[in-house]
């Protein structure tokens, strides 16, 4: 686990959330770090002023999307600081797997060792039609989710090659951070996931940024048709349509069903 970073978004004042985290990772064995979470109450007027001017999402941001947004950049930055090659960040709302370390590290070792690799692992939610890419152990496999990635940015494993890409292309909150993951196919960068979720989401409500869900109907349904058209073209030369056709259609496909469904675009992330 030396070459893993284990991070954890926290506010200042959640202390019982802290504790919490804390209390899982002594009883995983999980050298967890805390990043202290950027306050909304914070914000200055030209964080809110640039946020407003680069806004590319369905609605304008609230300022706990944006504080969000900004305190996941200072994880990365914490990251990159660090010497590992990978990072698990939490937010501290986040109920952990009793295999998390495990799953995590068998999903590194086999992304150095080659193969469909990712550039950053998202490891809660969970979809039924899936491309499985490969098993992971424990009952758990490295997945593709395609159309509905899970709406989250709670508990995912990035590369460093993908913190360094991430900012320098996104310096600004401009979007929600879990509608930037979704946009990978827009950097460039791989999106995968573990099947099923190593984490899942305490019945709480996040203190570090609440999602919002009014928008106006017309405005949600035109940015989920450019979401849908951006993933189905990108999808399409990765896997080709039949091919893309039938993990549609089956619902759960692995490689040995289908000859052809192996990614094709390169990454846009070193």
């Amino acid at each position: 686990m030396g070459d893993i970073l284990w991070l954890v978004i926290n506010l200042h004042g959640s202390d019982e959330r802290l504790r919490l985290m804390r209390a899982q990772a002594e009883r995983l064995r999980l050298p967890l770090i805390r990043v202290p979470a950027v306050c909304k109450k914070s914000l200055s007027p030209r964080q809110r002023q640039e946020a407003a001017r680069r806004h590319c999402f369905k609605r304008p941001l609230t300022d706990g999307e944006l504080a969000c947004g900004l305190s996941h950049r200072k994880a990365m930055r914490q990251f990159l600081d660090s010497p590992q090659r990978y990072c698990v960040l939490l937010e501290d709302d986040a109920v952990l797997a009793d295999d998390i370390a495990q799953v995590v590290q068998a999903a590194v070792e086999a992304n150095e060792a080659g193969g469909p690799g990712w550039d950053l692992l998202k490891l809660d939610g969970a979809r039924s039609c899936r491309f499985v890419h490969r098993p992971l152990g424990a009952g758990h496999e490295l997945v593709e989710y395609f159309f509905e990635p899970p709406p989250s940015a709670m508990a995912v494993v990035m590369r460093r090659e993908f913190a360094e890409f991430f900012l320098r292309a996104s310096p600004e909150v401009s979007r929600p951070i879990d509608e930037d993951y979704k946009h990978h196919w827009q950097y460039g960068f791989r999106l995968k996931s573990v099947h099923p979720a190593l984490a899942r989401p305490a019945n709480v409500c996040s203190e570090i940024g609440c999602r919002s869900k009014l928008v106006a109907p017309q405005r949600n349904a035109a940015y989920m048709l450019r979401l849908i058209a951006g993933l189905c073209g990108y999808y399409l030369r990765a896997y080709g349509l039949r091919d893309l056709g039938r993990i549609l259609l089956h619902g759960r496909i692995t490689p040995l069903r289908t000859a052809r469904a192996v990614a094709r675009v390169r990454p846009a992330v070193g």
